[in-house]
């Protein structure tokens, strides 16, 4: 039983962490490109994703504020709408996104066809102390093949704008 116990919280260890920030101080500095097709899918792959604070989990897109919107929206350049593939979403510690078109460009995601590696999440929305509104979040349709976690965004009241999603597939 306590060899048991004991990967069990080794397993949660990660998960702990990043629920406490304890590892916030350490985040290293990201330099992350993301290729996309001429269609507006942007492919994540191990080798162009993970989260700074937790490295073991890979294909995911991770959003921290403003900044990572700006690079994202460099790389979708001039596409009307996009998809999301072979990872999940994060928006994660962005403390300057309120939401509404505060979002953008995920104003213009239309679809997210994967999931993180480590965890099976497609949509995570996590401790966002300023996000008010998931409104920007609009235009998101159909199922996600993974999870979907929204948690300790203080100002968050409505999930409304994940209305467009069909369901959730968390198996």
């Amino acid at each position: 039983r306590r060899r048991r116990r004991l990967l069990l919280l080794a397993a949660a260890l990660p998960l702990l962490l990043l629920a406490t920030g304890c590892a916030a101080a350490a985040a290293p500095a990201r330099r992350l490109s993301y290729d996309v097709s001429g269609e507006c899918v942007l492919t994540l792959t191990e080798a162009n994703t993970g989260l700074p604070l937790n490295t073991h989990i890979k294909n995911v897109l991770w959003i921290g504020g403003k900044d990572d919107l700006a690079a994202l929206a460099g790389a979708l350049g001039g596409c009307a709408a996009w998809t999301l593939a072979g990872g999940g979403l994060y928006i994660q510690y962005a403390d300057d996104l309120v939401g509404g078109d505060d979002l953008a460009p995920l104003t213009k995601l239309a679809a997210i066809t994967g999931k993180g590696s480590s965890f099976g999440y497609s949509l995570v929305i996590y401790d966002n102390d300023a996000l008010a509104s998931l409104d920007g979040l609009a235009r998101l349709r159909g199922s996600l093949p993974g999870a979907l976690g929204v948690l300790y965004n203080l100002k968050l009241e409505s999930l409304d704008g994940l209305a467009g999603l069909a369901g959730v597939d968390a198996g």
